[in-house]
């Protein structure tokens, strides 16, 4: 699980901003997403944890005959104790998800629209089921891009107008 001081702040990860907005525009609940929507949304999770959704749950299902808890993988155990709030809503999947070091909020602390796409994928990176954790300073190196893009653009809109 990653270090308090090392949380990982999901907004700031390259792409995440840019996929939230597309969340925004183009998720509806009550409507199929479409197939290229689901391949954003899979290249994105593979590029950051190095699995779809699928694939975890793939592993997970794996273990579906195991009767006896003892017999499963610590990584599996650790998974199914919070797999279950993941289900019940984004506020639950962020409560426990932050609690583990990926934080899924905006900067007002409101659950990200996209977080129902990507919370099994975090989830199984954190468990150390399947996938892996972004390193927490790729996305401060994304803040920092961002920030200083938007500065420069700043700076030269302001040079324009003298």
């Amino acid at each position: 699980m990653p270090e308090k001081s090392k949380r990982i702040l999901v907004r700031d990860l390259p792409g995440f901003a840019e996929m939230e907005a597309k969340v925004r525009i183009q998720y509806n609940p009550n409507i199929e997403t479409t197939p290229e929507f689901d391949r954003a949304i899979e290249a994105l999770s593979r590029s950051t944890f190095g699995v779809a959704a699928v694939d975890v749950w793939e592993e997970y299902r794996k273990f579906d005959e195991v009767e006896d808890e003892d017999d499963l993988p610590q990584a599996i155990r650790n998974f199914e104790a919070a797999a279950e709030r993941l289900e019940n809503s984004d506020e639950d999947a962020v409560e426990i998800l932050c609690l583990l070091g990926i934080d899924f909020r905006d900067e007002r602390g409101h659950p990200l629209l996209l977080t129902r796409f990507f919370s099994w994928q975090a989830l199984g990176a954190v468990a150390g089921m399947k996938g892996s954790l972004p390193d927490p300073e790729v996305a401060e190196l994304s803040r920092l891009s961002s920030s200083l893009e938007a500065d420069a653009r700043r700076f030269l809109e302001g040079r324009r107008r003298k």
